[in-house]
């Protein structure tokens, strides 16, 4: 299915938003419109969290305990399916003196009334 330049654009807000408000500026309270209410992640090396108060959690501390002071995601491959897509991208994370790590990750996305958002969320370091 062909994606249109409104979702895409819908998305690229959500990435955003991740990227500027949470990471960027320690706004957790924004995971709120980056990632659904019964929202899964899958960490490296730690279990599996579900809903937002364990996912704000879970950024707000690994945020602080990696140093990273920014990120930039790029979608590398997007699928459509229905109300749902799911994005293969990279992870540009910015550790301020520590460099950049690289991760690539996969998110399915959902659609909660007019916002594109996250609903599972699964990544690992390169």
């Amino acid at each position: 299915m062909v994606v249109s330049e409104d979702l895409r654009k819908a998305m690229k807000e959500t990435k955003e938003r991740f990227c500027s408000k949470v990471v960027g500026e320690g706004k957790f309270e924004e995971i709120d419109h980056v990632y659904t209410v019964d929202a899964r992640i899958l960490p490296p090396g730690a279990p599996l969290m579900r809903g937002r108060e364990a996912i704000k959690q879970f950024w707000q501390t690994g945020i602080a305990a990696l140093g990273i002071k920014g990120a930039r995601l790029t979608t590398l491959e997007l699928e459509m399916a229905g109300d749902t897509a799911v994005e293969i991208g990279e992870a540009e994370l910015h550790l301020g003196e520590n460099g950049t790590a690289i991760a690539k990750y996969i998110v399915h996305w959902k659609r909660v009334d007019d916002q594109w958002l996250w609903d599972k969320d699964i990544w690992n370091m390169n």
